[in-house]
């Protein structure tokens, strides 16, 4: 048993040595390359992030538009709702919300010189 572990001893020391000479191998210009390659890598992932293109968001209206502006579109909800209760002879009462009347709308503009309203009722 002793004699196994002396031999596994000298087996993680030799491991250890060549380790540290693998490492000791390693030039400027080798380590150079591998950080220039790893920062070429992470700037062309990080373009896919961008902001080019199609753009969406909020400014007193939701929209969605093409990055250099020429086509706009905002859709729009129309509805109308009113309260309703019903009480008879009995005190029996009844009442809730119902929606009267709903439009869904698109307003916007294609080749800043073609604009559109479309109304779906």
């Amino acid at each position: 048993m002793l004699e196994r572990l002396e031999v596994l001893e000298q087996r993680i020391a030799d491991l250890e040595t060549d380790q540290r000479t693998t490492d000791a191998r390693l030039t400027a210009a080798q380590v150079d390359a591998v950080v220039g390659s790893v920062i070429a890598d992470a700037e062309a992932r990080s373009e896919m992030f961008s902001l080019a293109g199609p753009v969406a968001g909020y400014d007193t209206t939701f929209f969605l538009r093409s990055d250099d502006g020429a086509f706009k579109l905002t859709p729009y909800l129309l509805f109308q709702f009113r309260h309703v209760a019903a009480f008879d002879d009995e005190g029996t009462s009844d009442s809730g919300f119902e929606m009267r009347r709903a439009r869904l709308g698109l307003l916007g503009h294609a080749f800043e010189d073609v604009k559109y309203f479309l109304l779906a009722e």
